[in-house]
């Protein structure tokens, strides 16, 4: 299981834009090369449908890639800034992640992100955002 949560705040607007998914798709660890994977099929509730994302958790970074209506490659890591392209229907963006905190958390069969970064689209800064990412393997009876 799956349970993604974001925390938007963009600079224009005094309130925060909040979202919550759960979703079922596929968590694993690879030990041969000591990452753990993510991925699953977007909903309705983040306005990515026909989107899918692939997340790849190593010891000191988090990659999101989507494919589909939205396509990016996104890169977290503490204390840098990265770049990236941001392609929807309506168009493509370049956007810079700062990520400020990130902290990985990975017990026996879960792991659990936290990333807190600044984002600006075309070098003008819109937000300050966070998103928490919890993915368990699920119980089978």
């Amino acid at each position: 299981m799956i349970k993604i949560r974001g925390f938007q705040h963009a600079i224009a607007e005094p309130d925060t834009d909040d979202i919550e998914m759960m979703t079922s798709g596929n968590y694993e660890f690879d030990e041969e090369s000591s990452l753990y994977y993510i991925d699953y099929d977007e909903t309705e509730a983040t306005d990515m449908d026909n989107t899918h994302t692939n997340i790849e958790i190593g010891e000191d970074y988090v990659s999101v890639q989507r494919t589909g209506d939205v396509v990016s490659d996104m890169l977290f890591l503490a204390g840098r800034k990265t770049y990236s392209t941001y392609t929807t229907p309506m168009g493509q963006l370049l956007i810079g992640l700062y990520t400020e905190k990130l902290d990985i958390v990975t017990e026996d069969n879960r792991c659990s992100v936290k990333a807190d970064y600044i984002i600006d689209i075309n070098e003008h800064t819109v937000g300050k955002n966070k998103i928490e990412i919890d993915a368990w393997e699920a119980q089978t009876i």
